[in-house]
């Protein structure tokens, strides 16, 4: 299977020594540039024009002083060519690496520029590529959260949040922080896939900080303290609960999410809220924990589940991912969410085999 995301490639090529070629996205759309993206001494530098004016900002070149200012809705940003020192609406900040000449462009660190002017920076390590994303993209935007042996996922498009699942109890709070750094403290969904702590853990948290307007949980409870305290604090925070079903929808900004699944049984993990994430031609699968028992219904329905990436059910265990179901999502890419060494042997060796 070919390893891709948002169904973006990447030709890896050297540039100069030390510095690589990426690919850079601006709400997911490529923009070329005549000199491409580098990384040097591990920041990946941008070309300051072409960067700036894809997040709509005036520029302008002061050769005398080698200086570069842009401006944008009331927001001043000014870096020198070889020099630490940047300026945003005259505050002096450090940046890492210097801006740059390089083949007779200004490049300039693009986590600094992007984020001076509210825009926040993806970088994907395994495609060597930098998103851009701007506060109201219309594009889907789907992060998967880093909470070990856990699920997280944050979705957005046009403003809008969702976040599926929240880790283990001690995520909360990293999870609450990133939230708030991104800007995404207001959250239209927030998606219980089932009651086990690995998923829930950190949902507390996230609905007694954070505004959050829905709660979706499945048809199903547990006697568990992790259980208890997000019911706790839905009831603190008078939040309305939706207990979806197959079929029903849910629109987050220009993206539509679709119930895949969501039925009783007697192992929580098979009671699952199953999301589809469509946006234009791209489609995200998420699992929650769901074995070939849910797998086995979606398919009998006949529901279509093609996507371009799948979240891998169950952190990728053997009781997961049947071959008959991967066939019939056939993902160009697949995320698995688990912590190294854990001692749940996840994911399985037979799933990984199914997926390259």
């Amino acid at each position: 299977m070919k390893k891709k995301l948002l169904s973006a490639l990447l030709a890896l090529a050297m540039l100069l020594p030390s510095a690589f070629a990426v690919d850079l996205y601006v709400d997911g759309s490529e923009l070329q540039t005549d000199v491409p993206p580098t990384i040097l001494s591990g920041r990946t530098l941008v070309p300051l024009r072409a960067i700036f004016e894809a997040l709509d900002a005036d520029v302008s070149w002061n050769g005398a002083t080698q200086t570069a200012t842009a401006t944008k809705a009331g927001t001043t940003v000014q870096v020198s060519i070889d020099h630490t020192a940047a300026y945003v609406n005259g505050q002096k900040q450090t940046l890492d690496v210097p801006a740059k000449l390089i083949d007779g462009r200004t490049m300039v660190p693009a986590r600094f520029v992007s984020e001076s002017l509210d825009a926040r920076v993806l970088w994907d390590s395994n495609t060597q590529s930098v998103y851009v994303i701007t506060p109201d993209h219309e594009s889907l935007v789907v992060e998967y959260l880093d909470v070990g042996q856990a699920d997280s996922m944050l979705l957005s498009s046009d403003g809008e949040y969702m976040l599926i699942d929240a880790g283990n109890n001690a995520d909360g709070d990293d999870i609450v922080r990133y939230l708030r750094e991104i800007g995404a403290d207001e959250l239209k969904y927030v998606v219980g896939t089932h009651p086990h702590a690995d998923h829930i853990g950190g949902m507390d948290d996230v609905i007694l900080d954070l505004d959050v307007e829905n709660v979706l949980l499945p048809n199903a409870t547990t006697n568990t303290q992790a259980y208890s305290d997000v019911l706790d604090a839905i009831e603190t925070k008078q939040i309305p609960v939706t207990v979806p079903v197959k079929g029903q929808t849910f629109q987050l900004g220009d993206a539509t999410i679709s119930v895949v699944a969501a039925q009783p049984s007697d192992d929580l993990n098979n009671t699952s809220i199953v999301l589809w994430a469509t946006y234009e031609d791209t489609s995200f699968l998420f699992m929650g924990d769901a074995e070939t028992e849910v797998e086995t219904a979606i398919l009998s329905s006949g529901t279509d589940v093609k996507s371009n990436v799948l979240k891998v059910g169950h952190h990728g265990s053997s009781t997961s991912t049947g071959s008959a179901f991967l066939a019939a999502v056939s993902p160009d890419a697949a995320v698995i969410s688990c912590g190294a060494g854990n001692s749940y042997g996840h994911p399985s060796a037979a799933t990984l085999n199914k997926l390259t």
